[in-house]
């Protein structure tokens, strides 16, 4: 008689605990359903299609300006506002070159903002330039352009060496020279015009290449190199 008895105590101890690991495993459901739900709410109900206003300062003093630009703030602003803050820093540029030479921006926030503002300024390149007729107008135009782009070449190299004085290589290791800055970023070497071009929009892809090809021309027709080797 004892063999009976125990194992139907082994099976209702077996039956409870399965209910206990159910009953568990439901609970635990009902947690992530529940958590689920709530995510979603706030995801469905949080303020949409308006970015929140940028600070004050971000409209007067060009770092708080290139900081904001940095932002995924700035980057879900419409287009329209973006081109005003667009604007300010192409006022700004020898106080921002200044400012990366003596280390008030950093390679970090550089790049940001450059990656969140560089498309903004481009687009404005171009409407400028396709909205002149073909001729002595856009002759004008790329004259402009170049003589910008290598006025901030020698300023960058400046700001540069100022940087490169502050902060010497430690243990003998070499500098590597960085990138061009402004309008020449874009411009630097084949590969980044292939993924710059690649990131435009497909309709803005024709105006640039031709864009680009107009000032290669020009600027080779004046002595200078096509898109010159970063500075050293």
């Amino acid at each position: 008689m004892t063999k009976p008895h125990l194992a139907y105590t082994t099976s209702a101890a077996g039956a409870a605990a399965e209910g206990r690991r159910r009953r568990l495993l439901w609970t635990v459901c009902a947690a992530v359903c529940c958590a689920a739900a709530i995510a979603a709410a706030v995801l469905a109900f949080r303020p949409r299609g308006k970015a929140p206003p940028a600070p004050a300062a971000a409209q007067t003093d060009p770092l708080a300006v290139v900081r904001f630009v940095a932002t995924e703030q700035f980057a879900q602003l419409p287009d329209a506002q973006k081109a005003d803050y667009a604007a300010k820093l192409e006022e700004a540029v020898p106080k921002l070159i200044e400012a990366y030479g003596n280390g008030q921006i950093d390679d970090d926030l550089r790049r940001a903002a450059m990656r969140n503002i560089g498309p903004v300024i481009l687009r404005k390149r171009l409407d400028e330039y396709f909205a002149l007729p073909p001729g002595p107008q856009r002759t004008a135009y790329l004259d402009r352009q170049i003589d910008q782009m290598e006025q901030q070449r020698a300023m960058i190299e400046a700001a540069r060496a100022a940087r490169a004085a502050r902060n010497p290589p430690r243990d003998g290791a070499t500098q590597q020279p960085d990138q061009p800055r402004g309008p020449s970023r874009w411009m630097a070497s084949a590969a980044a015009m292939k993924e710059r071009l690649e990131s435009i929009p497909p309709d803005q892809q024709a105006r640039f290449a031709e864009f680009l090809n107009d000032l290669r021309k020009r600027r080779e027709q004046r002595g200078l190199p096509a898109f010159g080797p970063p500075p050293g």
